[in-house]
């Protein structure tokens, strides 16, 4: 932020930061980096438990390519939240009403979305096997509770989208 002050400090005229403003903005950045560890350790926490427990290369090779696969599926669902977060904003100004309303429809379609690109990649599990002659053929049980994620993930995403423009994210 200092060195960002630094740069942007000629365009901020005679603008005076007050203490409590400038708290309020280390303890916003705070709470996103402790919750980006979080998010990091949770993340991560899978394949050094694998690694730890010992476990084979190929088990460690599956789980790899099924949270690849659910980070693929999840590229829709993640850039429909993205192009909604705006027209959230731009509802709950003009009509909370509305925003309730299209919310509901948004839900029921992401949540569609998801179970669709979740049995789509269901299908690849059930192909892999045959592209790569016989290797990751234990994957189908793995991915088919992997893919659970995708549109419960669209779901809360959504949700937090509602959260965001409503000012109750912290």
């Amino acid at each position: 932020l200092l060195i960002a002050l630094i740069f942007v400090r000629k365009h901020l005229g005679s603008i005076v930061l007050r203490t409590n403003e400038v708290f309020s903005l280390f303890s916003e950045g705070l709470s996103v980096s402790l919750s980006l560890m979080f998010r990091s350790a949770l993340d991560n926490l899978p394949l050094l438990v694998l690694g730890y427990l010992a476990a084979s290369q190929t088990d460690i090779a599956e789980y790899g390519l099924c949270t690849l696969l659910v980070a693929a599926g999840m590229i829709v669902p993640a850039s429909a939240n993205s192009v909604l977060l705006p027209r959230y904003a731009a509802l709950i100004k003009t009509a909370p009403a509305e925003l309730a309303r299209k919310h509901k429809h948004f839900s029921y379609t992401l949540f569609g979305v998801g179970i669709l690109i979740a049995v789509a990649l269901l299908g690849v599990g059930e192909a892999l096997p045959l592209l790569f002659e016989g290797k990751y053929t234990g994957i189908v049980p793995l991915l088919s509770c992997a893919v659970l994620v995708i549109p419960l993930r669209s779901i809360t995403t959504l949700n937090g989208n509602l959260l965001f423009v409503n000012q109750h994210t912290s």
